[in-house]
């Protein structure tokens, strides 16, 4: 039976603005992100029954399938695997649903073009309330300001390739939860206006951070008291830190000296077929 496979790298989003739009191509979001090296492989085949499982275990992803369902209508088994947890604000619900439709377009020979795929995978999670602009970043990888929301991007490049960072997670957040309350997006577009502009070309990685790190308290989204209380005492010991949007997770410039972090780097990695 064939089987086509497909990469995607993870992302994290430091500071992002909601531009809603009736037109699903259309809305997104603004701000900064990045792609990482580690991802998520998707494995696609034919089968009597569609199935996805994430690191083995069947699970239920309105994302994925959404996005299927506007490729095909036969039914396939999708496996995905992750070194990255779902949930965490690593962007796999993206990273699964783009490697699922590049890996479908070609087992299936569907003849969609780059840029179908990526508005079909756009639109799911626009549409599940799982991302808004997660789909951008890792079709085009490297560090960015996204400028313009949906598919017709325009980006302002940042340098950062390559560079480290330590993750510790610590819970899980709600995406679609937090995406539905209008109270909540109405301080994030406040907070996150005020942090983009302050943002160019030669502003430090550090920088970033520590505007991520302003934005995620006055946003109101730095709710956990475990993880502001961890990313104080980074900040206290000389390092930057800030929380993954969305995710109870912390991004910081150096080590974590308790608990068990995740080593990673930035990188311009972008989805493919392997």
């Amino acid at each position: 039976m064939k089987r086509y496979q497909a990469y995607c790298p993870a992302s994290i989003s430091l500071i992002f603005r909601v531009h809603p739009n009736n037109n699903l191509l259309k809305m997104g979001s603004t701000g900064v992100s990045f792609t990482i090296n580690k991802g998520v492989t998707a494995s696609v085949t034919e089968a009597q029954q569609t199935s996805i499982c994430f690191n083995g275990k069947k699970i239920n992803f309105p994302t994925v399938t959404s996005a299927i369902n506007s490729l095909t209508s036969k039914t396939l088994k999708i496996r995905l695997n992750s070194p990255l947890p779902l949930g965490c604000g690593f962007g796999l619900s993206g990273a699964s649903t783009l490697a699922t439709v590049f890996s479908t377009n070609r087992l299936l020979k569907l003849g969609k073009t780059k840029k179908q795929l990526i508005q079909i995978a756009h639109i799911a999670e626009v549409k599940n309330k799982t991302g808004l602009g997660s789909v951008i970043t890792q079709v085009l990888g490297g560090c960015m300001v996204r400028t313009t929301p949906g598919v017709c991007y325009i980006v302002l490049r940042l340098n950062y390739i390559d560079r480290k960072i330590y993750t510790r997670i610590i819970n899980r957040i709600s995406t679609p939860a937090i995406l539905s309350d209008q109270n909540q997006l109405l301080r994030i577009n406040h907070e996150a206006t005020r942090s983009i502009t302050q943002i160019n070309r030669k502003v430090p990685f550090e920088k970033l951070i520590d505007l991520s790190f302003s934005f995620a308290k006055k946003s109101g989204l730095l709710k956990n008291k475990k993880m502001e209380s961890v990313i104080e005492e980074v900040r206290n010991k000389g390092g930057h830190a800030t929380m993954a949007m969305l995710g109870d997770v912390i991004i910081s410039s150096k080590r974590f000296e308790k608990g068990v972090s995740i080593k990673l780097s930035i990188t311009n990695d972008t989805v493919r077929l392997i």
